[in-house]
Order: structure tokens, then C-alpha cells, then sequence
């Protein structure tokens, strides 16, 4: 697992379970989700994660940023940061248990 999947995930785990993350997209590695978070401005401080298993369209990465104490302010801020539709607004909790959470 990158070191920086491991971070994200510890990170994810400290967070409240019934918080809200943004996820921003899945990647195939964790370089193409780190490129995301250096051309993205409003995604100074998301954080990279690595899924157990990859989705349909073969990404194992995850870009997500947050936290947000209700999914209404996770989507106010998806507004005002006009950030695409696609952006889906995520539980902390069902994001965790899609994630490898250690090596």
C-alpha cells in the first residue's frame, strides 16, 4: 500500500463515523490521485485512500476531502467550491468499510 493511502486511511479513521466526506474521484493509481489534488486548488488538504476493491472501472484509489458534520453542509460547500456533479457526497462510515485501512 503507498504511504500516502496509509495516511489517508488513518486519517479517515480518526474521524466521527457519522461525518460526511466529498469524494472527488477514483484512480487506477495513487500518482494519478495525487495529480488531482495538485491541480485542484479546493483540494489543498484532500486526502488519498485505497479501496478493497476496485469498482467496475478498475480504480483502487479514492480522492476524498472533508469532513462535514451533516451531508447539507458536505453539499453547500460542493456549491460554492462549484465543483462537478459527479462529486458524490459520502458517509464517513461507508467509506471506511470500503477501505484498506492497513499494509
Amino acid at each position: 500500500m503507498p504511504d500516502v493511502a496509509l495516511r489517508g486511511a488513518r486519517w479517515l479513521a480518526q474521524q466521527t463515523p457519522d461525518f460526511y466526506v466529498l469524494e472527488h474521484g477514483t484512480f487506477a493509481t495513487a500518482a494519478q490521485a495525487q495529480s488531482l489534488i495538485r491541480v485542484r486548488e479546493e483540494l489543498t488538504n484532500a486526502r488519498v485512500i485505497m479501496v478493497k476493491r476496485a469498482p467496475s472501472n478498475g480504480g483502487r484509489f479514492r480522492v476524498i476531502s472533508g469532513p462535514f458534520r451533516s451531508p447539507e453542509r458536505a453539499q453547500n460547500y460542493k456549491v460554492r467550491q462549484n465543483l462537478p456533479p459527479q462529486v458524490a457526497v459520502r458517509s464517513v462510515s461507508s467509506i471506511l468499510d470500503e477501505t484498506i485501512t492497513s499494509p
